[in-house]
């Protein structure tokens, strides 16, 4: 695979535009980057008021009535710890897509993936998770990788 098609490959696997591209090169976040952080931090909201929700529900239809303070606690740890999580998650998503700072780590690469944890990149002394098939990125070239600070997330690979 020529470095052109390969790039093209990764610029559509992150769904990058050329708008995109051309921040990244210049150390910015693009638009659409910008907005897909926005949009993840709002998941991640989401998500820790599922986990919340959820919880609270298990506990209003199995634990025994009246509740022994000792569910009280567990009850708002376990939804409290859910929440939190979603928010800490996305204040960091937040902070990244306001800043719009992108770091370049450019060099070899080795990818794998772990069995509870997705796939990961490494490139110098970085090791990243990453956000998409590791068989999008072949061993044969050194690429440029552009994080997103401070969520330390991966918005583009592209070959040097």
């Amino acid at each position: 695979m020529n470095a052109t098609s390969l790039a093209a490959e990764l610029a559509a696997a992150f769904h990058a535009s050329p708008d995109d591209i051309a921040a990244n090169r210049a150390g910015r976040l693009g638009p659409t980057q910008t907005a897909r952080l926005r949009r993840s931090a709002r998941w991640n909201v989401v998500g820790g008021a599922l986990i919340a929700g959820v919880l609270l529900l298990i506990m209003l239809t199995v634990a025994d009535r009246p509740w022994t303070w000792a569910q009280v606690v567990l009850a708002v740890l376990l939804g409290g710890g859910g929440l939190a999580l979603g928010l800490f998650t996305a204040r960091t998503l937040l902070r990244s897509a306001s800043g719009g700072v992108v770091e370049r780590h450019s060099g070899p690469v080795t990818t794998g993936t772990q069995r509870n944890n997705g796939a990961w990149l490494r490139v110098g002394d970085q090791h990243l998770r990453l956000p998409i098939h590791p068989w999008h990125v072949p061993f044969e070239t050194d690429y440029h990788v552009y994080v997103a600070m401070p969520a330390r997330r991966i918005v583009l690979i592209e070959p040097v």
